[in-house]
């Protein structure tokens, strides 16, 4: 799918969202709440060290009457008080529900920063609509095993 069609899908998911009249499950696991002594870390040319999270969203619902699936990942380096942030979006068949970056990279979509910010406000809503015990939606999360996050690419 083209950025920009899925960018309308998201104006359109978002509308029907805020109306209650989609369904979604939202699974998610990140590093940033681990000890950072468990974390990977990287040192740069300059001789900073970045601390490494890494956090996987997957969005699913049923839109148009055909299954939706998006899954993003971010991976946050932070040295003191710089951040840096790589995001990375995959529309993946219904099938695919593994957080592995060498499964999802056929299914990658170009990203841009309104896709981002799109993606960013659906977040902020179906957050808003978990607090308020919404029936139309349901967030898991789920912690990696340090076997498999950061570093290793695969979270199941």
């Amino acid at each position: 799918m083209k950025p920009e069609r899925l960018a309308s899908r998201l104006d359109e998911m978002f509308a029907l969202t805020k109306k209650g009249s989609l369904d979604w499950v939202v699974n998610f696991q990140t590093t940033e709440l681990m000890e950072d002594r468990l974390k990977d870390h990287v040192t740069d040319e300059n001789g900073d060290t970045w601390c490494i999270d890494e956090c996987y969203t997957e969005f699913t619902c049923k839109f148009a009457g055909e299954p939706f699936h998006l899954i993003t990942y971010e991976l946050i380096k932070t040295c003191g008080d710089k951040t840096q942030t790589n995001n990375l979006l995959f529309l993946a068949p219904d099938g695919i529900r593994r957080f592995d970056l060498d499964i999802l990279a056929p299914y990658n979509v170009e990203n841009s920063k309104i896709l981002t910010y799109k993606i960013h406000e659906l977040w902020l809503l179906l957050l808003e609509k978990a607090k308020e015990k919404s029936p139309h939606v349901r967030l898991d999360a789920s912690e990696p095993s340090l076997s498999d996050m950061p570093g290793a690419n695969t979270v199941s």
